[in-house]
């Protein structure tokens, strides 16, 4: 649980944390739980690290239309056919600084910063991003950032990935895909 984990950082700084799921959002896929939640945890980590006091931290989470991202996983790594997959997006927004386009691309490279100690205080080794680039690349996904200061403070970060929707038997913790 991401707002658990993130309590005593939000709590420090007096920031809010909202988390809005849609309906659509399948309750289990196919994916790796314990990766995609480091990258969660990290975008969120970043955001109240570079948010102001009394900010709000927000994650949202959706389904795409679409399944395109599918189209990249080969053959013998697919969980089912093509068609069953969908594409989740999963957004952190922050009401940070922001991050100029032309310092995004070095975001997600290993042991880079922008502005090295001078917005993080002296915090962070520079591979966060990096690490969780490798993570959702090894899910067939794309990762961002959608931010112009020049507009508006705050910055997005997004994963999305795709994968199956999974139904749960109780007495199975498996899962089995949803057949469409």
């Amino acid at each position: 649980n991401t707002q658990t984990a993130m309590a005593g950082n939000l709590e420090a700084k007096n920031q809010r944390l909202e988390i809005q799921v849609a309906q659509e959002v399948p309750a289990v896929i196919w994916a790796n739980e314990n990766r995609l939640t480091h990258v969660l945890m990290n975008f969120t980590s970043n955001a109240i690290k570079f948010s102001a006091e009394y900010g709000l931290i927000a994650i949202h989470v959706a389904v795409l239309p679409g399944n395109f991202l599918a189209m990249k996983i080969p053959h013998d790594k697919l969980g089912g056919p093509r068609g069953s997959y969908v594409m989740l997006n999963f957004s952190v927004f922050d009401h940070g600084v922001g991050v100029q386009k032309d310092d995004q691309d070095m975001l997600f490279k290993p042991f880079t910063q922008i502005k090295p100690g001078e917005l993080q205080g002296g915090r962070g080794s520079g591979v966060g991003l990096a690490i969780c680039k490798q993570i959702v690349q090894k899910h067939y996904g794309q990762i961002g950032i959608i931010s112009d200061p020049k507009i508006k403070a705050g910055s997005e970060f997004f994963f999305r990935i795709p994968t199956i929707p999974m139904k749960t038997d109780p007495e199975d913790s498996q899962g089995v895909p949803v057949e469409k």
